[in-house]
């Protein structure tokens, strides 16, 4: 029970940094999460829409994406500390369609992963696992004024939206018991997961500030909204009342990306800063979860290099709590590296690392080293 209050003192944010979301984008992962000017391929629908725009080709582009990896868990019905970060499966399948005017796509992926203590409305306890998935679908277009409008080194504009659904837990599990007396029962609902959905939205810009034939400069920024995932059903719905799990925060990203041509292939070096709104998420009126934590600041840098069949991409991010109502308890870091190869038909195949450190106020340091590999078809892209 000490372990549990003093847990429920924690502090979280942003993407790559943050103990709970393991995002999409095994790219992005690499570049240490700074993607939202780049978001260039189908983790756009996550990071930033409006890169579903496509700047670089003047082609149709139909993608499609298939990644599976490792992400952050908390577990904090673990005995030991060590133990309570921990990793989870995550996946992200997503397809779409990008051109230098507009950008459609569809994306389902897994975003993080919780075990925690909760209280029902009639005071029962246990833990309960929360693992958020998303359905969302996006759309972008390139805004008919830009940059070059107003100076000659200037370039495009582009807008975008997201809407989705978040969703939870054992909806679709079935479980069947067998009873004593030898009959049998069954439920449509996990005993052990809670059962919740709820809709947020996003919406995005990227804009390049500054074109040339050897150096762009990009900027983007994405706001998404929170997501109220309110309990469908929670055990079988004979013996306990409805539990809420903590919401999916809101958070505002923004960074910058500069790009350089060179004989051999494209370097990119990004930024992001991105915030994200956990204190309310996981405030008392919002969640029967007994974790709390307050908002988080991330700041992340990410190098890549793309060849024409090879590329390889590093990064580091730093992620601090913000001052707020439940102390000040958790930092986190990491490093990254990437790569990717280019195949003959036109396909490629990522793949990437992340060594994330967790520095507690209380505890002993501690780490996890997380994997992701992709598949992605682009047809069309190559000119």
């Amino acid at each position: 029970m000490k372990k549990i209050i003093v847990l429920s003192l924690l502090t979280a944010s942003a993407l790559m940094a943050d103990p709970l979301v393991s995002y999409p984008g095994t790219k992005a992962k690499g570049m240490g999460g700074a993607f939202t000017a780049v978001a260039n391929n189908n983790s756009a629908m996550y990071f930033n829409p409006a890169g579903l725009v496509n700047f670089e080709s003047a082609r149709s582009n139909v993608m499609f994406t298939a990644e599976i990896g490792t992400g952050g868990a908390f577990d904090l019905s673990a005995p030991n500390w060590d133990d309570v970060t921990s990793s989870t499966v995550n996946y992200f399948v997503a397809g779409g369609i990008s051109n230098p005017e507009y950008g459609y796509g569809v994306s389902v992926y897994s975003l993080y992963s919780v075990r925690a203590q909760a209280t029902d409305s009639r005071g029962n306890t246990s833990y309960k696992d929360q693992d958020i998935s998303v359905l969302s679908a996006s759309a972008s277009h390139l805004l008919p004024f830009g940059f070059n409008d107003i100076y000659p080194g200037g370039g495009q504009i582009s807008v975008g939206a997201t809407l989705g659904v978040a969703f939870s837990g054992g909806g679709l599990i079935e479980v069947t018991s067998n009873s004593s007396d030898g009959s049998t029962s069954s439920s449509n609902y996990d005993d052990d997961t809670l059962d919740q959905r709820g809709f947020f939205g996003a919406v995005g810009i990227k804009a390049r500030l500054y074109s040339s034939i050897l150096f762009k400069l990009d900027v983007g920024g994405n706001y998404r909204s929170s997501a109220a995932l309110d309990s469908v059903h929670d055990d079988d719905g004979t013996t306990s009342a409805p539990v809420n799990g903590m919401d999916m925060p809101a958070e505002l990203a923004y960074g910058i990306a500069a790009i350089y041509q060179t004989e051999y292939g494209v370097v990119t070096l990004t930024g992001d800063q991105k915030l994200t709104s956990y204190e309310e998420a996981t405030s008392p009126e919002n969640s029967n979860f007994n974790f709390r934590l307050n908002d988080y600041k991330t700041t992340s840098l990410g190098l890549d290099f793309s060849g024409p069949v090879y590329q390889v991409r590093t990064g580091m991010y730093q992620s601090q709590e913000q001052d707020g109502a439940y102390g000040k308890n958790l930092d986190i870091s990491g490093y990254t590296f990437g790569a990717g190869m280019i195949l003959s038909s036109g396909s490629s195949l990522e793949f990437s690392i992340d060594k994330k450190t967790y520095e507690w106020a209380f505890a002993p340091e501690n780490g996890e080293v997380f994997a992701s590999f992709s598949y992605n078809v682009a047809v069309g892209a190559r000119d």
